[in-house]
């Protein structure tokens, strides 16, 4: 829990010390808040029920409301109010509310972390859950802009995975038609607001936290552990812990070299090595493809001006740049020019890998060639 504290001078008499960003990324903080949405999802699906059983008028945001204002979420944003660690706390509330949407692709260690939120989020009303979870986002979005809360660190844009926002985008036409007009409004709502900026697919795992809680307090009873062992003294460990210590490592490090060691087969069907050099050339024809020829066209002229500009700098103060002794030659500018003025363009040039050439000849032997 130290851990978690800032190094700073004592406070004075009222204060108290602000909590590290590293607390709300730990199980300290993660655990209780994935209760308290589920709390907040489950009172949801029980409150539709009740009201579609007594055949009300289908109001889902005002259901809503009415549980949020009665788990006390509307004071959410008072559980941090210290500027410097709210950005890891609004971060990891809007990370956990996601979890709630579609089930995502996640990794081998996710899968086995997250078992319990994966059979949440598959269970009978996963509907529900959803929109809940949308509604949740929307009104933690919005309500940072609130008078009492204006003061407050406000979170800009929502981090969320490329592949989970698109499964936000397409939710609405997943709901039956009593709820779906509600959920495209939110949407809509969020998406016109620019209040998401869009990360890697989950499986690359893009957050700042790979997985959360990244961090677990685990409580250990030292009388019930170190009963009836034999204690070091402190700061020393023994021989047999620096022996098993020494025996894990090397047991570790032949498991991963015997996992990381490249296969030696011989295929006939193994494609010969290409060249770093040819996956160079054959990237940039694509990329010089696909790319309109008056863009490409724009940005050579740019480099040119650039180089121009640079070539100012050195006769202002004072360099001889007719002079190749001292480095600040324009014979590279010549080239440049030089290529410029030929079909391909500046993408004609290559790096001249032979230092035996002469200097007009390098980066321009494919364009003589050609021509």
């Amino acid at each position: 829990m130290a851990a978690l504290l800032p190094p700073s001078s004592r406070p004075r008499f009222g204060e108290t010390h602000p909590l590290q960003g590293a607390f709300y990324s730990s199980s300290l903080f993660v655990d209780p808040l994935r209760q308290d949405i589920d709390d907040l999802l489950r009172a949801f699906v029980d409150r539709c029920k009740v009201a579609l059983s007594n055949k009300e008028d289908p109001k889902p945001f005002r259901w809503y409301k009415e549980i949020w204002v009665r788990q006390k979420w509307d004071f959410f944003h008072l559980r941090c109010i210290q500027n410097p660690s709210r950005k890891s706390f609004l971060e990891v509330t809007f990370r956990c509310f996601l979890g709630s949407l579609p089930l995502i692709p996640l990794t081998a260690a996710s899968r086995l972390k997250y078992t319990h939120h994966i059979e949440k989020i598959s269970s009978k009303e996963p509907v529900l859950h959803r929109l809940t979870a949308l509604f949740a986002i929307y009104t933690l979005f919005t309500s940072q802009s609130l008078p009492e809360f204006e003061k407050l660190y406000s979170l800009r844009y929502i981090p969320i995975a490329q592949d989970l926002y698109e499964e936000l985008v397409t939710l609405p036409g997943t709901l039956p038609p009593l709820f779906d007009h509600y959920a495209t409004y939110t949407v809509q709502s969020l998406v016109s607001r620019s209040a998401f900026v869009i990360l890697p697919d989950s499986i690359l795992e893009g957050y700042s936290s790979a997985m959360l809680p990244d961090s677990t307090l685990a409580i250990v009873d030292e009388a019930s552990e170190e009963s009836g062992k034999v204690r070091g003294k402190a700061g020393r460990p023994r021989a047999m812990d620096l022996q098993r210590r020494a025996t894990n490592a090397v047991s570790a490090l032949d498991a991963w070299s015997n996992n990381a060691a490249p296969s030696l087969s011989t295929s006939s069907s193994t494609l010969p090595a290409i060249s770093s050099e040819e996956h160079y050339h054959a990237y940039k024809q694509a990329v010089a493809e696909a790319v309109d020829r008056s863009d490409i066209e724009a940005s050579e002229q740019s480099v040119m001006d650039k180089m121009k500009q640079l070539e100012d700098i050195w006769v202002r103060q004072g360099w001889n740049v007719e002079d190749e002794s001292n480095g600040n030659s324009s014979e590279g500018l010549r080239q440049l020019e030089k290529a410029q003025s030929t079909s391909q363009g500046l993408l004609g040039l290559s790096r001249r890998v032979n230092e035996n050439l002469p200097p007009e000849a390098a980066g321009l032997e494919e364009e003589e060639e050609a021509t």
